[in-house]
């Protein structure tokens, strides 16, 4: 299989499991000492439970994984032809509040994870720039489906 990334194209065996994980270190807000930054990973473990079944155990693993964690936002939502969920939430990390705003979408066998992580009072100033890149989110069509002959 042939694999694509921003800077090379490269053939990897076909029984690796791709993971990727894209990860974008976006500039300080102004008054901010912290960068934020913007993910995409793929995950594979969602296989072949319904959307909403694995959303909501992704999002009660990270309620129950980190420290001082405190829920903003929940739903589910289409986008991008596709079902897609937000959670958003705030935590502690080495005695620093942070927010995450993430993006789940559903892509068959697997999910696509948008995660937008920086200090609380800094995420409006990306507000604009991330609606403007979640919108440009284009995903490549799924695979088609086998065509087996009928006996």
């Amino acid at each position: 299989s042939s694999y694509r990334t921003s800077v090379a194209v490269f053939d990897v065996p076909s029984h690796w499991q791709d993971q990727s994980i894209i990860a974008f270190r976006l500039p300080a807000a102004p008054g901010s000492d912290n960068d934020a930054s913007f993910v995409l990973t793929k995950d594979t473990s969602k296989g072949v439970r319904s959307f909403s079944e694995y959303f909501d155990e992704q999002a009660g693993k990270v309620s129950r994984a980190l420290p001082r964690y405190r829920e903003l936002r929940r739903e589910l939502f289409q986008a991008n032809e596709c079902d897609a969920a937000w959670l958003e939430f705030q935590f502690e990390k080495d005695g620093r509040a942070m927010q995450l705003r993430q993006i789940y979408y559903d892509r068959g066998f697997m999910a696509v994870i948008c995660t937008l992580t920086a200090p609380p009072a800094a995420i409006g100033f990306y507000e604009d720039e991330w609606r403007r890149v979640m919108a440009s989110i284009v995903f490549d069509p799924p695979p088609a489906s086998p065509n087996f002959p009928r006996p």
